[in-house]
């Protein structure tokens, strides 16, 4: 992890990491778009239009979980699902011997 916070600092490390992340996440989009249409699971046009949609999706999708990734290790991560201390019910914690 501190390797990867060090790496990443440098802007120009940090921007390649950005472009490859987006283009991984691009490319597996349109395969999905690809395999749908010449496995014959969306045949038709509207059925394409339809694999086309959910492929550009899970591109999204996973461009935003991937570039939040790369921001979390300069400390620029969004937490969506991440609880405060201040939100969570308090609990004792040392109950002692049971």
């Amino acid at each position: 992890f501190a390797y990867m916070q060090e790496h990443l600092a440098h802007p120009l490390v940090f921007a390649f990491y950005v472009l490859g992340t987006l283009a991984v996440c691009f490319h597996f989009g349109n395969g999905l778009f690809g395999i749908a249409i010449h496995w014959g699971i969306a045949t038709g046009r509207r059925a394409q239009r339809a694999a086309a949609r959910i492929g550009f999706a899970v591109a999204l999708v996973l461009a935003l979980v991937g570039l939040n990734s790369l921001l979390g290790f300069v400390g620029r991560g969004v937490h969506l699902f991440e609880k405060h201390a201040t939100d969570a019910n308090p609990t004792i914690t040392d109950a002692g011997p049971r």
